[in-house]
């Protein structure tokens, strides 16, 4: 079994990620849909904007982090 590059923890049996990890780059796919109707905006204006974000949890920061350190979402 392989481990997730962001915390280590086993990969899930979805992908690379952890279910941590994985779960909130799900909800960002979701969440980015949401954003783009609502104020048009690309993926990395999107990324931006949550990331701004102070209630933004911590997962979801590091995968932000992993989507910019050049790996794909």
């Amino acid at each position: 079994m392989s481990e997730c590059p962001i915390c280590g923890r086993p990969s899930d049996h979805r992908g690379e990620l952890c279910g941590y990890h994985q779960l909130a780059m799900d909800n960002l796919h979701e969440g980015q849909e949401t954003w783009n109707l609502a104020l048009e905006i690309d993926w990395d204006s999107y990324l931006d904007h949550l990331y701004a974000l102070d209630e933004l949890g911590q997962w979801v920061r590091e995968v932000i982090d992993y989507i910019r350190s050049g790996n794909s979402p």
